[in-house]
């Protein structure tokens, strides 16, 4: 309870001395110390029982309960020493009802009242929070708190709505986490109470006000720290049904880790903390570039393995053509023909040059004439190898010129497209599979003819057998 004084330029009777002092100004502690000594002679305020329902229950590190006693409308705060709280096994809880007996008191430094209690008992689960829970199942009921509802923030925004107060800190959070986070986003801030009888209605208004911008992608709302009853209003039901029925994805940031509202599990997304709900709704640009860059690498090594595998089939077929066409075979077979008539030509120009030299070489020595019929004779037999071995050499090129040849005409034969032009059809299913037989077909069926120019779609609307025409002939 903080204590508002007001001081007047009129005379003021010393209730402690019945004096009355004439324009004597007191300092706050002399003021404080004199409350201090009325409410310590004061009968009723030395001994009282106070009944209200506990918030923000605190032990301190030297093992004293501070916490607060409120109503609907007052809250009034209560201190528990060590030496009165140790006689009790368990601790007044958040939202427990107590009957407090104790002392009021003054605290200059913070300027309040407060109640040093001496010792309390328990009167069962407090007003409030049992409106709460009662309110929760209603909405729960309701399914306002369904998981089905939740719609996922948008990955790309652009501009972000904000409801909260313009004057407190989570404001200046939100902001600072934009300009590090995503400058590129703009914050439109719809100012709004948060705290207080007029919190909720204020902060309906301002989602009201967001929703009907169709700009906005996503709406934060939220709040710094306080306690209980300091963000009771985001347990009011109204606002509760407002964040439920907001078209726009909704990210609730009220109070700080652990603090837990009605409006937290009707949002579509709850962060901890005002500066998380700007990190949970806003993408870091060094985040996205790394995905990017992550997605990039994904598909460029995914690419490269597919042309190395389809290079690799691709030079399998290769090596199969080769090993199995017969032109290649032709080629081959062809070269090495040319190879051994190259050859022979080599040969037979050698042995002529050494005949010859040796011929010399004989003519240069005694008795060449009685040797000149044995030259003659000599020349005769080599014209006559010459000329076979030239014989054998074109029966063998003949031969393979042949052979050639039918291989030409063999080809030719097997070509599909020769028989086509002679007025033949090749016929395929939708699959390209080739039809050899009615067997293959059924009537209705799609089938594609192929021609020596060109390509036809015909419908199979009837099927005869060769055998069951010949015998309806007969």
């Amino acid at each position: 309870m903080q204590l508002s004084l007001q001081f007047s330029d009129y005379p003021q009777k010393d209730t402690l001395s019945g004096t009355v002092a004439q324009n004597a100004p007191l300092q706050v502690t002399q003021l404080f110390k004199q409350l201090g000594d009325l409410l310590a002679q004061t009968q009723w305020t030395r001994q009282i029982c106070v009944i209200g329902e506990v918030s923000a229950p605190k032990l301190s590190s030297s093992n004293h309960l501070f916490f607060n006693l409120k109503d609907q409308q007052s809250t009034l705060h209560c201190k528990l020493f060590y030496y009165s709280l140790r006689r009790y096994g368990r601790l007044p809880q958040e939202g427990e009802r107590l009957l407090v007996y104790g002392s009021i008191m003054t605290y200059g430094p913070y300027g309040e009242l407060y109640l040093k209690a001496e010792r309390f008992s328990r009167d069962g689960q407090g007003e409030l929070l049992v409106q709460l829970e009662r309110l929760k199942e209603k909405l729960r009921s309701e399914h306002l708190f369904d998981d089905e509802r939740k719609r996922p923030l948008p990955v790309f925004p652009r501009i972000i709505g904000l409801v909260t107060s313009e004057n407190g800190m989570a404001f200046g959070d939100i902001k600072k986490i934009f300009r590090e986070r995503a400058p590129h986003v703009k914050l439109w801030l719809a100012p709004a109470l948060v705290q207080g009888t007029n919190a909720s209605a204020s902060m309906i208004e301002a989602l009201r006000r967001l929703e009907n911008m169709p700009e906005i992608d996503a709406i934060i709302l939220g709040r710094g720290g306080g306690s209980r009853e300091d963000l009771m209003a985001f347990n009011d039901e109204n606002l509760v049904r407002a964040v439920a029925s907001c078209p726009k994805p909704i990210v609730t940031a009220i109070g700080h880790d652990g603090d837990h509202s009605l409006c937290d599990l009707a949002a579509d997304k709850v962060a901890s903390t005002p500066t998380n709900a700007a990190e949970v709704i806003l993408p870091s640009r060094e985040q996205l570039l790394n995905e990017v860059r992550q997605h990039y690498r994904q598909v460029k090594s995914q690419l490269q393995h597919f042309w190395q595998m389809q290079h690799q089939a691709l030079q399998v077929l290769r090596q199969r053509c080769q090993i199995v066409s017969p032109q290649q075979r032709i080629a081959q077979d062809t070269l090495f023909l040319n190879t051994l008539h190259t050859r022979l030509q080599q040969i037979s120009q050698h042995l002529v040059q050494r005949w010859y030299h040796q011929l010399e070489i004989i003519q240069a020595r005694p008795g060449w004439s009685a040797l000149q019929e044995r030259i003659n004779s000599c020349r005769q037999e080599t014209a006559t190898w010459r000329c076979r071995a030239e014989t054998a050499i074109l029966d063998i090129l003949s031969g393979q010129q042949i052979l050639i040849e039918q291989y030409q005409r063999q080809l030719q034969v097997l070509d599909p497209h020769h028989s086509l032009k002679k007025g033949y059809a090749l016929i395929s299913d939708s699959q390209g599979a080739v039809i050899s037989s009615i067997r293959q077909i059924t009537s209705g069926q799609s089938l594609t003819v192929n021609f020596s120019d060109g390509q036809a779609a015909v419908h199979v609307e009837k099927i005869t057998n060769i055998s069951e025409s010949s015998e309806n002939q007969k």
